[in-house]
């Protein structure tokens, strides 16, 4: 679809920079399905190593935070952006490769709970709140929520399955208290939820702003959307959208039309938005592709969750959630952070169902 995008786009150059980001969604299921088949332990050791390279990637970072606050003592040091910046990373990715790492873990428990001696339980299950209390401290909501949702769907499903229903509730209403309870203590992650709730949404139907107006993470969003669909109607852009290479142009002009503050040497760049992208993989989609877009990538992700539920795969399920989850508060495809993720485990599922089937 992009492709298609690309031979209406006016920004010739940006629209071959988006092709080349997004090359790997084409290129990796090519190479892994002409590659031999893929064995469940060969999976199962990428899977190994994601979850021991996530783990050592969280550790270094609070490695580098405990340092920090020995010199500084501010406790903000270990939450959300200034954590995840040791490894150069935004805390929504990194964060998503923690809460994938947890699935991993869950889906090797409870398929292997009886072959397993205790230490390894142990270890899986200490793994488990390390990696939880991480993504708590990285405070990417979405993230979060895609946790919560995976999280019960995955004990409702395992234990429906095995006929074990009380059992189910019970650690349903255990892991759910226990996040909530991890929440409860970490002041600056409870905090980036209350902003939510206390956002002044006003803001969004504003005519005019001006450099110094207030945007939280969640008004800033809504004001980007509604943006968005300006932008699709006075170009009358709607069935095809702009084209591969011209949302972000299209994006600055309209920041720059409403007078939102667009950075300068005085005031900074930190909350300017230049080249501010959508904050939403499926409205940078319409922007790009338009409706049709659109319908194509829902179908794509749809079809993916039907697959996954017909061969039993609760693992893949949860990457797919998880992703799609993501990508309503994030650009995940604008990103080799997010298309790589994406097209390599979700090449390898697929690869792995069709090799055992």
């Amino acid at each position: 679809m992009y492709i298609v995008g690309f031979f209406y786009t006016k920004n010739i150059t940006n629209g071959i920079f988006e092709l080349e980001k997004k090359l790997s969604l084409f290129i990796l299921p090519i190479i892994l399905f002409t590659s031999p088949s893929l064995r469940e332990s060969k999976l199962r050791k990428i899977l190994t190593f994601f979850v021991v390279s996530s783990v050592s990637a969280v550790l270094l970072c609070l490695f580098v935070a405990v340092k920090t606050y020995f010199i500084q003592y501010d406790i903000s040091v270990f939450y959300y952006r200034n954590l995840s910046e040791v490894i150069s990373i935004h805390p929504v990715y990194l964060s998503m490769y923690l809460c994938f790492s947890i699935f991993i873990i869950l889906d090797y428990l409870f398929n292997n709970w009886h072959y397993i001696n205790l230490s390894i339980r142990w270890l899986c299950l200490c793994g488990i709140v390390f990696l939880l209390i991480s993504i708590l401290l990285l405070s990417s909501k979405t993230v979060i929520a895609a946790l919560f949702i995976f999280m019960n769907l995955f004990f409702l499903l395992i234990f429906h399955r095995r006929k074990k229903i009380m059992l189910g509730a019970s650690v349903i209403i255990f892991t759910n208290t226990l996040i909530l309870g991890i929440l409860s203590v970490l002041p600056f992650t409870k905090n980036r939820f209350r902003e939510v709730i206390e956002s002044d949404f006003s803001v969004i139907h504003q005519k005019d702003y001006a450099f110094d107006t207030f945007f939280t993470g969640a008004t800033l969003r809504l004001t980007v959307w509604k943006f968005s669909a300006e932008i699709l109607s006075e170009n009358h852009n709607w069935i095809f959208g702009l084209g591969t290479g011209d949302v972000q142009d299209a994006l600055n002009k309209i920041y720059a039309q409403k007078n939102v503050y667009m950075g300068n040497e005085d005031h900074g760049y930190e909350n300017s938005f230049l080249n501010v992208n959508a904050h939403n993989q499926y409205i940078e989609t319409l922007l790009a592709l338009g409706v049709i877009g659109l319908i194509y990538l829902l179908y794509f992700f749809i079809k993916l969750i039907v697959w996954s539920i017909k061969y039993n795969n609760y693992l893949y399920l949860g990457f797919l959630i998880l992703f799609i989850t993501c990508c309503i508060t994030e650009s995940m495809m604008n990103t080799q952070k997010g298309v790589v993720f994406f097209a390599f485990f979700n090449s390898i599922f697929a690869f792995n169902i069709v090799s055992n089937n």
